[in-house]
């Protein structure tokens, strides 16, 4: 439905419930690579991502849940926190930059 002609004009969102869960790490790269090319093309992607460093790598906006509700939004740096990390997941988490890439990257402690 994104693709037709009569929606092109229009705003278009894909919406995925975890679409890199049982992938090996290459596919999961290699679609979380297309939904990036995608959102470029304009298509608007609403993503549920329980690895958290693939969040922090291909997020633009990050809405991390506590007991089923908003806990924290906002880019990755700022939601993907030692404070909210161990607030929602019960778990002493180093939160550390990524060397090359400038996104959180997380390590259970």
């Amino acid at each position: 439905q994104i693709w037709s002609n009569e929606t092109k004009s229009k705003p278009r969102y894909l919406f995925l419930d975890e679409p890199v869960a049982s992938l090996e790490i290459h596919h999961q790269l290699m679609l979380l690579n297309y939904l990036t090319a995608l959102k470029k093309m304009n298509v608007g992607i609403i993503s549920i991502l329980h690895d958290l460093n693939l969040a922090a790598r291909y997020a633009d906006k990050i809405l991390l849940l506590k007991d089923g509700k908003s806990f924290a939004y906002g880019n990755p740096k700022t939601v993907l926190t030692h404070e909210n990390i161990l607030a929602s997941f019960a778990i002493d988490a180093i939160v550390q930059l990524h060397p090359t890439r400038n996104h959180p990257y997380i390590l259970a402690a």
